[in-house]
């Protein structure tokens, strides 16, 4: 094994200090040495404890060659784990856990509960551990019947999978039966994206993206369409004209979910047709531009269809808004029913973003205390009136 070690060492130009070597290869006097065909170095073996190779070419290597003999599959139990995803804080809900304890503590099975802070869906995780899954299942059922709606639904990777979990979705809006129309405005709008999608090359395409809630929702939306043509993994082309000065908040944002749902983003600065000019210069083969607009967003107040070209004096574009006709409390359903990360100044009582000098918190979601003085902001989408939406720009 010295040897071995010696040469390893000598073949990456090491130093080796003195005394070096056998410091390394010193194991305790019970231990085995197991030499397989493929690996470079051995696994140590002490009694029920295996120390495989630190570097983790070798160390892959060598769990790929033992696995099955120290994993072997007729020794492998079965094994029960579940998570709840609670939308309240544990001391709220902590005699149930309390009585969910006493009920099965003759039971092999384990309930833990994990504060979570700064998550925009949940507050508490619940892990349910067993080795005997019909145990398992029952305390799942027995506690998402005394929590009952505290249970939410959390997705921690939304950009992965979308196509599936968009089927998801629009199976429980759909399993929830309210006749609002929402399942049909979600059709039209993919129907609008896979129409563009199939009449264009992806690099025809692009998304403007300033990182506000609409246009996080059609860049997911994007996302399904892409993926379900292409299979996942294909680079989505972003547009973001700088006007203003911009949240802080807002840029680290842009930043985090260029790297979640793969986008380049293309920075102009603005205005708007001015930024669209520099854009023609940096792209000239783009022709179609997806935009998180809605029917009651100022600049698209022209707009007669989900699908227009920009005016005659603008450069040319075709603009694409598939949420055009949706309403506030829509985009919030849609948001939160797939988990999507987005903007954190969202939780923080603003409902319409734009730049710092121009935006402040939603008066509509003060919270007052007795004496009259502002103690908090409720989140965006627990707005009650969304014609309020626009309330706090200027």
């Amino acid at each position: 094994m010295m040897v071995l070690i010696e040469h390893f060492m000598r073949s990456m130009n090491k130093i080796i200090p003195d005394g070096g070597l056998q410091r390394m290869c010193t194991v305790p006097k019970s231990a085995q040495l197991l030499w397989g065909k493929r690996t470079v170095f051995p696994l140590v073996q002490m009694h029920n404890v295996y120390a495989f190779p630190g570097i983790p070419e070798f160390c892959i290597e060598a769990f790929k060659e033992y696995e099955n003999s120290i994993f072997p599959s007729y020794a492998a139990k079965s094994f029960y784990s579940f998570v709840l995803h609670i939308k309240s804080t544990e001391l709220q809900f902590s005699d149930i856990i309390m009585e969910m304890a006493k009920k099965y503590s003759s039971k092999k099975v384990s309930i833990g509960s994990y504060p979570v802070r700064n998550n925009q869906y949940y507050k508490t995780k619940l892990l349910v551990e067993s080795e005997c899954v019909d145990i398992g299942e029952k305390v799942v059922q027995d506690l998402k019947a005394s929590l009952k709606d505290q249970v939410v639904y959390f997705d921690e990777q939304p950009w992965v999978d979308t196509v599936r979990k968009f089927n998801a979705f629009r199976e429980r809006e759909l399993a929830d039966g309210l006749a609002d129309g929402f399942v049909d405005r979600l059709d039209d709008a993919m129907s609008c994206i896979d129409k563009i999608i199939s009449l264009n090359l992806l690099d025809e395409i692009a998304i403007a993206f300033n990182g506000g809630k609409d246009c996080t929702l059609v860049l997911h939306l994007l996302r399904v369409a892409i993926d379900k043509k292409y299979g996942p993994g294909q680079t989505i082309l972003g547009v973001h004209i700088v006007c203003g000065d911009s949240f802080p908040e807002m840029n680290q944002f842009i930043i985090d979910t260029t790297k979640r749902y793969n986008i380049i983003v293309l920075e102009a600065s603005g205005p708007i047709r001015e930024g669209l000019v520099q854009l023609k210069n940096m792209r000239p083969k783009l022709e179609c531009i997806f935009m998180g607009c809605r029917a009651t967003d100022p600049s698209v107040s022209s707009m007669k269809s989900k699908c227009q070209f920009t005016d005659d004096n603008w450069p040319r574009y075709l603009r694409v808004c598939p949420i055009l006709d949706w309403s506030y409390d829509d985009v919030w359903r849609a948001l939160r029913g797939i988990c999507m990360p987005y903007c954190p100044l969202y939780d923080l009582g603003y409902t319409s973003l734009g730049g710092r000098d121009t935006t402040r918190k939603n008066d509509a979601l003060k919270i007052v205390g007795d004496d009259g003085s502002i103690i908090g902001y409720k989140p965006a989408y627990m707005l009650k009136t969304g014609t309020l939406e626009r309330t706090g720009r200027s």
